[in-house]
């Protein structure tokens, strides 16, 4: 980068001190061969926290002065305006320093921890490479009982504009599967349509033994992706109708239009009478743009569980989807239902009734009404899920979201952990007892080393307990 030959190192510092403020962080570039400080990168808008410098990359040449680029993410960065925790990623010249795109989600919310990012090989057919960043906290984190809270996506953006070109998600959507984090790698074509491909890891997908996909770009192809790839229906009387509906997304993450071929949307299988697709012209399709899916458009299809014949088993379809894409010609999305005579209610036990008193016509009655008492209000800030002392306001504040011992379980819920920053300098303390010990009274206060012939060289200076 300096003309000398060698390369260059870069180094981040989450916790550096070169912008005010605590562990809004900062990046130092180096000469490989002297080791010399040729450059100092900081947060053009700097937030406490905002752990600025905690993932770092590097780009080739998109402004034409001959130098790579500087990719630094601050995950945890919040925005102006912008909730806390959703992160940034900044790409700066080379040569100059200079910022030359500032990304965040395009869908960014609370606890996104966006900023993990990569380059990409040309994915848009511009000559210029591009851009592949993570948000693997993304999915929902305020309704952390929603089916994929903490999913994770990952957004390709253009490194010549800046601009956003596509959304990922994993094709096995999964709650905590944090998709996207945090390795994100570009990588040369692998498919020779002449433009880069990359991997995306997820790495709590399975069970937790983590998935890693090898995604294709597809700017010059149709790409079918179609969600769920299964649905089960339960248990449906025979001839009481339709069941409630379930909902497949048919999208086009490719760069053209998916075009639907053949029959389009139908359903096939030996028990396809029994399933029916709801307000919808099988053959033709009636997505955005009619029977064609522009890219990035999505189509909702509705279906329905419907048995018939009056034989008592499952029943067992699939629907087929016939397009152009030129990987992936047909999709199916497998369908079963069980069929059943009738299905157990439950007798309701009649509730007694009472014989009301008669008052005697001569006799004046007063009733008493009763004064409301008045309904409590919780301060939030005095909350504490796990009875440890520590309010979930501050627990929440921790590391990785405020999972401290990153179990995927909030330190909030847990009684046998705790997280609290310490009396001396705020730095966040997880502590953690075994299964079946629980934590209470935890606080942090100011305590010197233990007064008692403490080791040589030996301090501690936390005052956490």
């Amino acid at each position: 980068m300096n003309g000398n030959g060698s390369g260059e190192a870069l180094i981040g510092s989450w916790e550096g001190l070169d912008n005010p403020g605590y562990r809004t962080g900062a990046a130092y570039l180096y000469d490989g061969a002297t080791g010399e400080l040729l450059m100092t990168l900081v947060s053009p808008d700097p937030k406490s926290p905002g752990y600025f410098g905690a993932a770092l990359s590097w780009m080739p040449d998109i402004n034409g002065n001959g130098s790579v680029e500087l990719i630094v993410g601050a995950p945890e960065e919040e925005g102006a305006p912008g909730p806390a925790f959703r992160g940034w990623t900044y790409v700066f010249d080379g040569v100059t320093g200079e910022v030359i795109h500032a990304l965040t989600s395009p869908n960014y919310a609370l606890y996104d921890h966006f900023g993990y990012a990569s380059s990409v090989p040309d994915l848009n057919g511009d000559g210029i490479a591009d851009i592949i960043t993570g948000g693997w906290d993304e999915g929902t984190p305020e309704r952390r009982d929603d089916p994929f809270y903490r999913e994770g996506h990952a957004y390709i953006f253009s490194g010549s504009t800046g601009a956003h070109l596509r959304t990922l998600e994993s094709p096995n959507r999964q709650r905590h599967s944090f998709f996207a984090s945090p390795i994100n790698f570009g990588m040369p074509d692998t498919n020779g349509d002449g433009l880069g491909d990359f991997l995306v890891a997820a790495p709590y997908e399975f069970g937790d033994a983590g998935r890693a996909y090898l995604i294709r770009s597809s700017s010059d192809k149709a790409q079918i992706y179609v969600n769920p790839s299964s649905i089960t229906f339960g248990q449906r009387v025979v001839d009481s109708g339709p069941s409630a509906t379930e909902t497949i997304t048919i999208r086009n993450n490719g760069g053209v239009d998916l075009e639907f071929q053949n029959s389009g949307i139908e359903i096939s299988g030996n028990d396809a009478d029994d399933f029916l697709l709801v307000d919808f012209d099988i053959g033709f399709t009636t997505g955005p743009s009619g029977t064609t899916l522009a890219p990035n458009e999505e189509l909702l299809v509705s279906v329905a569980f419907n048995p018939k014949n009056p034989e008592f088993r499952t029943r067992n379809a699939y629907i087929l989807v016939s397009s152009n894409d030129p990987n992936d010609a047909t999709e199916q999305v497998f369908l079963s239902g069980e069929a059943v005579e009738f299905l157990p209610t439950n007798t309701p036990t009649p509730t007694p009734t009472q014989t009301p008193t008669v008052a005697p016509t001569n006799t004046a009655t007063f009733t008493a009404i009763p004064t409301a008492t008045p309904t409590p209000t919780i301060d939030p800030a005095t909350v504490d899920s796990d009875d440890d002392g520590v309010t979930d306001i501050i627990e929440d504040g921790g590391p990785n979201g405020g999972d401290g011992n990153n179990d995927g379980i909030p330190d909030r819920n847990q009684a046998n952990v705790v997280t609290l920053p310490n009396a001396e300098d705020g730095r966040y303390v997880t502590v953690v007892v075994a299964d079946g010990h629980t934590l209470s009274g935890v606080e942090a206060v100011s305590k010197d080393s233990p007064p008692t012939n403490p080791p040589d060289g030996v301090d501690h200076p936390l005052g956490l307990f």
